[in-house]
Order: C-alpha cells, then structure tokens, then sequence
C-alpha cells in the first residue's frame, strides 16, 4: 500500500484497509498508515503487511483518507471478495 499528498493543503494523508469478515456491515480498520511528508515529497510505502483475524475474512475495501480538523475526509474503494 502507499499514499502520497496530492492536494497541499498541510493535512497528513493515510491509508487502511477496512476488514470484513461478517461481524458488522462497515467492517473494522486496520492501522493508519500515515503520510506526514507534506505535498512536496513521494509516496510512502508499506509492504508484507498482513491481518490476524479468528474469523474468516471475506472481503477487503481500501480507505484512503486526509487527516481533516474535526471528521477525516475519506474514500474507500469497491469490495474487494477474497
């Protein structure tokens, strides 16, 4: 996964995975993966990352968000099925 500041607008910018494995509707998050570098700098990888669930995931969506004063703006992707 990476994410890179596309806007200069001075808000961090992260991405996770929202997880789901049939215990609610919108899924839980992973960790956010943080981009602090600002508009200037390249994107920020991380790679091997994986989840430890008990329970059998079935689908994936990818959130991508600005870390926003108040509520984060975010978008998240199509399901992803395993």
């Amino acid at each position: 996964m990476s994410v890179k500041d596309n806007k200069c607008d001075g808000n961090d910018v992260y991405i996770r995975l929202r997880i789901y494995d049939g215990s609610s509707n919108s899924g839980w998050a992973t960790t956010k993966r943080r981009n602090s570098s600002g508009c200037s700098a390249s994107y920020v990888s991380w790679s091997d990352l994986y989840v430890n669930n008990d329970a059998r995931i079935l689908g994936v969506k990818v959130e991508a968000c600005v870390d926003d004063a108040g509520a984060d703006t975010c978008r998240k992707s199509a399901y992803i099925a395993r």
